[in-house]
């Protein structure tokens, strides 16, 4: 049996606070996995011509994509003071729409990949009585990407001359790359 590839998810904030959910010194834990993580919505064009039968599709457009983080904010026991401060460094994390912040997903098998992403409005306003007693607040996070695809670390390979007949690299996305090629050493005989 194969091993399981978990997935893990953090953020790097906007004031470059790191939260990496579900490790035990993060005050910020995911309730439900994230919404958005499967990409962007798209719309579809299409054009008719005059007495044509049904439509003739022309292109795909992808819009920008949402990601939906419900989160539990706090520790139990936490006191009022304390949770107040560590809030405010979590809200300043996620930025004001115009800086952005890092959602990050880790996986074994598909290494790390991030969006940067903008608040899309205000989180709700927290009970400001019940952290004394309780330490932890549930709220709604609304972040999108400008960008409709995931970013992932640069692939690169060195190859020996006698390697680049064959030479292949491997593409972990799902999205076709315009490979960079950089040649160095001693060349001849180009033709």
């Amino acid at each position: 049996m194969a091993p399981r590839d978990l997935l893990r998810f953090g953020l790097i904030g906007a004031n470059n606070e790191k939260y990496m959910f579900g490790a035990p010194e993060c005050p910020v834990r995911l309730h439900k996995t994230p919404q958005g993580l499967q990409g962007a919505p798209f719309d579809l064009s299409y054009s008719q011509t005059t007495r044509q039968d049904g439509e003739t599709f022309k292109a795909r457009r992808f819009k920008r994509n949402p990601i939906a983080l419900d989160v539990l904010f706090g520790k139990p026991g936490l006191s009022g003071p304390h949770h107040r401060r560590e809030h405010a460094r979590w809200r300043n994390a996620l930025g004001d729409a115009e800086n952005q912040c890092r959602f990050v997903v880790v996986s074994g098998e598909s290494g790390y990949r991030w969006k940067h992403c903008r608040l899309q409005s205000a989180t709700q306003a927290v009970n400001w009585q019940r952290p004394g007693m309780l330490g932890v607040e549930a709220e709604t996070v609304a972040l999108a990407s400008d960008d409709a695809f995931w970013t992932h670390p640069p692939a690169g390979r060195i190859f020996e001359k006698h390697e680049f007949v064959d030479a292949a690299l491997h593409n972990p996305g799902d999205r076709h790359v315009w490979p960079t090629i950089t040649l160095f050493g001693q060349t001849g005989g180009w033709a």
